[in-house]
């Protein structure tokens, strides 16, 4: 399946871009946002200070607001009906975000991917 991706920063889950013509994110600032860290330095008894120990990132739960238009498709083409593109778009968000993954954790991969000023490397 075939996306047109209409922003330069963007979010991806399950192969879904989050940026086409069908549907766009009202606000990314929460993915700047960072992780929280878990962990503590273990205190050791009767001396000064405490031992440090590795920190580690915790998960990190946003809600994306988005906006699903019905006008066009996420490829690009335009509906004649703008109700039944609606739907079309919303069922297909549905089908692909929101439904339960089949593994027992049911999570899927997210990427936000960001504009750079200049490539990291030419390929």
């Amino acid at each position: 399946m075939s996306y047109v991706v209409v922003e330069a920063e963007y979010v991806e889950i399950n192969g879904v871009p989050l940026s086409t013509p069908a549907w766009t994110i009202n606000d990314l600032s929460p993915l700047w946002d960072a992780a929280t860290l878990r962990g503590a330095d273990r205190i050791v008894p009767f001396s000064d200070g405490a031992y440090p120990l590795r920190r580690f990132r915790d998960e990190f739960r946003v809600q994306i607001p988005i906006t699903i238009y019905g006008d066009t498709k996420w490829d690009g083409t335009t509906y004649s009906n703008i109700r039944v593109g609606l739907m079309t778009n919303v069922d297909h968000i549905r089908t692909n975000l929101l439904t339960p993954a089949t593994t027992s954790d049911a999570k899927w991969a997210c990427s936000f991917i960001r504009a750079r000023a200049t490539p990291l490397a030419s390929v």
